[in-house]
């Protein structure tokens, strides 16, 4: 599936992916830098009823959040990983078989780790507003 969508749009396209992925739980969000992975991913978020703040976990590479039902979502970065094992060494592996959502940024950096069932979502910028999700 594709939408094209603005920033303003973006809270409606989080509620479509997820309802898309099912009960996948195991989302990959392919793009390039400031394309919206992390925007996106707090908007998903907000869907899933998230309490902690969201934030890019660029540093500490693996975020843990609760939500009001007291589950936890998993949102990772990979983009300082140079590859699949260093993202085992990071521990990656053991996030990705919980039966948590897991949210990924820059799967590339790892790609083999994904589950196969995981949801691929790949997003370009048209320009400064707008956005394409193929998913």
């Amino acid at each position: 599936m594709e939408i094209i969508f603005t920033l303003k749009e973006i809270q409606t396209v989080a509620k479509q992916i997820l309802k898309e992925a099912g009960h996948h739980k195991c989302l990959a969000f392919f793009a390039e830098m400031g394309a919206g992975k992390t925007t996106l991913i707090n908007a998903i978020c907000r869907e899933l009823q998230v309490i902690d703040n969201v934030s890019s976990p660029t540093y500490s590479i693996i975020n843990e959040y609760k939500t009001a039902e007291g589950k936890s979502v998993i949102h990772m970065d990979w983009y300082r990983l140079k590859n699949a094992d260093d993202a085992e060494n990071a521990g990656v592996a053991d996030y990705i078989q919980a039966t948590n959502y897991c949210l990924i940024e820059w799967p590339e950096r790892a790609e083999r780790l994904l589950p196969k069932d995981a949801i691929i979502i790949k997003l370009n910028v048209l320009d400064e507003n707008t956005r394409t999700c193929k998913f």
